[in-house]
């Protein structure tokens, strides 16, 4: 029988993208990169497989590998919303504020125009990071204007927010 995480030579491309995509889902980093270098092998560009595994490796904090994942969603996929996102997620991961937060921005005013960004908690947080108050204060106030956000989350912000708007004059 072969080891975990090994296929046998005949197991169908369609099968190992679904178990990729399985893994990645399920967490299992170790079973889900190696189906995903066989595919992307195969094709440097496939979506499903980048994305998985820059959502993946985000999700479990790894920086060096969300970011090199993300940065090749994003060179194959310049304008697509989810490449951009994990993109500058994982540079905020990796502790590369400005371009995290100038992504960020790039894909709230551009992609999302007029309709409500799911990621401000993202730009607040990278905005914070440069030193930015004002798109930390706005992507705040934005999230609360929105409705976006549980009670709790509610509570957090707003102990962040009120001090920033006092400290600038914004609120009695």
């Amino acid at each position: 029988p072969p080891k975990p995480g090994r296929f046998p030579p005949s197991t169908r491309d369609e099968d190992r993208r679904y178990l990729m995509y399985l893994y990645a889902k399920t967490g299992r980093a170790d079973l889900a990169e190696p189906l995903a270098q066989t595919i992307l092998a195969r094709d440097p560009h496939h979506k499903e497989a980048l994305l998985a595994m820059s959502a993946l490796f985000t999700d479990k904090k790894d920086a060096p590998r969300a970011l090199h994942y993300a940065t090749q969603l994003q060179r194959a996929y310049p304008d697509d919303k989810d490449a951009l996102y994990y993109y500058g997620a994982a540079n905020q991961l990796a502790g590369n504020y400005q371009e995290a937060a100038a992504v960020l921005r790039y894909l709230r005013l551009e992609k999302f125009a007029g309709r409500p960004f799911p990621y401000q908690l993202d730009l607040a947080g990278a905005a914070e990071k440069t030193g930015d108050w004002r798109t930390q204060q706005r992507a705040y106030e934005e999230l609360l204007d929105q409705n976006q956000v549980d009670d709790p989350t509610r509570i957090m912000v707003r102990r962040v927010l009120e001090p920033m708007q006092r400290a600038h004059g914004e609120i009695g």
